[in-house]
């Protein structure tokens, strides 16, 4: 177990489909109790599960379209972590999932509502690659595997097409993007942990 003794932060994870984003989320969990995880995925599912709609990917596609439509909020998702995030003590927030410009903007509002320093990690990896990793990890699961088109398909939806949008406003944001392509996970881990080494200390 390991000890956290620097600001108070929000991490926002952000990738396409199997870049590496639960990875780097589980590695943060070394702090124990000290890093709290939120994922996007997660307000969607409670959302659909509330309403009985399946959880699949292409469903809770549908369903964020449809919150945003109901309520005029296209960072509709980040509003709904707000409270949790504002009354969380952990000093490590973690929220894994981003894939939208409008989740960027959520995420600089978050940090200043609940003071929080704002680190932002994108995973950027080729989409070949995904779509294998994404099989290996379903075949893990019991899941059926996509095929090739499938995989594309889920690509083409409008939250994975602002992808490339999203890595560049990381980048002018301060924000890290990672080049997960072939490097082992030892070395991702060294990778985020250099960054994270660079808030440890209070000014």
């Amino acid at each position: 177990m390991y000890t956290y003794e620097g600001k108070p932060l929000i991490i926002g994870i952000a990738g396409g489909t199997a870049s590496g984003k639960s990875t780097v989320a589980s590695h943060l969990t070394r702090f124990g109790e000290q890093t709290r995880i939120f994922t996007t995925r997660d307000v969607l599912v409670k959302v659909a599960l509330g309403r009985n709609l399946p959880t699949d990917k292409a469903s809770l596609q549908n369903l964020f379209a449809t919150l945003t439509a109901e309520t005029g909020d296209e960072a509709v998702l980040m509003t709904r972590l707000t409270p949790d995030v504002v009354r969380c003590t952990a000093p490590i927030v973690v929220i894994e999932g981003c894939r939208r410009l409008t989740d960027l903007t959520g995420l600089k509002r978050l940090s200043l509502e609940a003071r929080r320093t704002l680190v932002l990690l994108y995973l950027d990896v080729p989409q070949i690659l995904r779509f294998g990793r994404y099989n290996k990890r379903a075949q893990e699961r019991g899941e059926r595997p996509m095929t090739e088109s499938e995989f594309k398909q889920g690509e083409s939806s409008k939250s994975e097409q602002e992808l490339d949008a999203l890595k560049k406003a990381f980048q002018k944001s301060g924000g890290l993007v990672i080049d997960n392509s072939w490097i082992p996970i030892s070395r991702l881990e060294r990778i985020v942990d250099n960054r994270l080494f660079e808030f440890s200390v209070h000014p």
